[in-house]
């Protein structure tokens, strides 16, 4: 009994592992007017995408996409030239570069209709190249005009009015390329003394980290929102993803050494970029699970994007997977232009069906909040948790299911909410969390099940 179950669960694991789920739409952006655009960003809930897009001047300009309003240029801080690279979670804050009037450019943030920039007084140039999840914290690199000219990563935070240099690996540059959803961890490149080019990841307190390479150089492109997994690439040519435990992993490609990993989902699961096929020696955009490898988008989702279009690069995927920004070229037109990939199933499974593995608390969305947030966690089979098994017979009797409970505390440990008390089958929950009733403040959300307990910090603002 024991082979047959075995034999069961190998099957059953194999066929979940690499059965596609299909794409329930595909979005092609439009441009402003122009003969290009790419997105580079999306909100977590897949309402607001933004990127970049040539207008009928020839000119680059940032936009905001949404579904009702479409692709909306977001204008300048005075110049010609805009650029959108990264949005927070629940979509309202959007950051990028400008130029000003005299052809500088400059880190800005658009919200509620206006634009601003990060500073303008302690260095003649900067840049911003995302936004922490919850919004308090933007990256980027900020540029120094002295001999010799260079420019260092930054962090930005709402609570202080100037940007802190991050310096570098012991070279003359670096750049922050992305941050993770509570703002806490930093990743980018920096130069060694020598000159060559590292992966870094910089936590508040332990400084700049070289995450070393698969290869000659490596660069960082972004984090995992719990902070725990980075994703890049070296030399342009290997695609990795880094943990502490593991260092750093190649992900393989599709049949050409150049590739690289550009976004990652919270926790690390699910990572999104950009390689050349081996049969025809093109740029396509791939996803990789740790349980099927590196897939081009292309073929996964075939159906959906038809004929005479192809998807080159991926750039950004949504917190939980769900979507998937970046661009492709479209024949008829002639143009590179922004994609939106929703890749959830009419049957509500998103990507890549497996079989759960672990107990997982995701950080809630949006956070700050107010008055609702979402609040996802994930439940695992009980085969995927026990080592020592009996035979298959004894197994199948068990109630798989397990008793879940998802509450709300105040600062002071009181229980403000119970969200969930039962007991659930294995499987991915999102709850919806009001504070209506609840004062402006830190709450934290606690899940138990089984031997796992974890609890998370939300921000409520009225």
């Amino acid at each position: 009994m024991k082979r047959i179950y075995s034999l069961l669960i190998f099957l059953t694991t194999f066929i979940l592992s690499n059965l596609v789920v299909f794409a329930q739409s595909i979005t092609w952006l439009g441009t402003l007017g122009g003969s290009e655009s790419q997105a580079w960003d999306v909100s977590a809930d897949g309402s607001v995408v933004v990127g970049w897009s040539k207008d009928n001047l020839g000119r680059d300009r940032a936009f905001r996409w949404t579904r009702t309003g479409g692709i909306v240029d977001l204008g300048t801080i005075g110049g010609a030239w805009s650029w959108a690279f990264g949005i927070s979670s629940e979509g309202g804050v959007i950051v990028g570069s400008s130029h000003n009037y005299q052809g500088k450019i400059f880190a800005c943030v658009w919200s509620n209709g206006s634009i601003t920039t990060l500073d303008t007084i302690n260095t003649v140039s900067n840049s911003a190249r995302r936004i922490s999840g919850d919004g308090s914290v933007i990256v980027g690199a900020k540029y120094f005009d002295i001999s010799p000219a260079h420019y260092h990563a930054f962090v930005w935070r709402n609570s202080g009015a100037a940007m802190v240099d991050l310096g570098t690996l012991g070279g003359l540059n670096s750049g922050a390329g992305d941050v993770s959803y509570d703002g806490s961890v930093v990743v980018g490149a920096s130069q060694l003394s020598n000159g060559d080019w590292r992966a870094f990841r910089w936590a508040e307190g332990l400084g700049m980290q070289d995450l070393g390479t698969i290869g000659w150089q490596s660069s960082a492109n972004a984090v995992s929102g719990n902070g725990l997994v980075v994703v890049g690439d070296c030399n342009q040519a290997k695609a990795f993803r880094w943990t502490e435990s593991g260092g750093m992993q190649d992900l393989g490609n599709l049949g050409k050494y150049d590739c690289s990993a550009q976004d990652v989902t919270y926790n690390g699961s699910i990572i999104v970029g950009w390689a050349r096929r081996y049969t025809d020696d093109k740029v396509v955009a791939f996803i990789w699970t740790e349980q099927s490898g590196m897939k081009d988008l292309n073929s996964l989702y075939a159906n959906q994007i038809g004929t005479g279009k192809i998807l080159n690069r991926a750039l950004a995927i949504s917190d939980d997977g769900r979507y998937i920004v970046g661009y492709g070229y479209i024949d008829s037109l002639n143009r590179y232009e922004g994609f939106l990939l929703d890749t959830e199933s009419s049957t509500g499974i998103n990507e890549i069906v497996e079989i759960p593995k672990e107990f997982y608390l995701y950080q809630n969305y949006p956070n700050p909040f107010n008055p609702s947030t979402k609040i996802r966690f994930v439940i695992p089979s009980p085969i995927n948790r026990e080592e020592n098994l009996e035979d298959f017979s004894s197994q199948a009797s068990r109630n798989d299911n397990t008793l879940v409970t998802l509450k709300v505390y105040d600062v002071l440990g009181n229980e403000v909410a119970t969200l969930v008390n039962e007991y659930k089958p294995a499987g991915s929950y999102e709850v919806e969390f009001n504070g209506n009733n609840l004062a402006s403040g830190i709450y934290f959300y606690q899940l138990k099940a089984d031997n796992f307990l974890e609890a998370k910090k939300m921000i409520y603002l009225k």
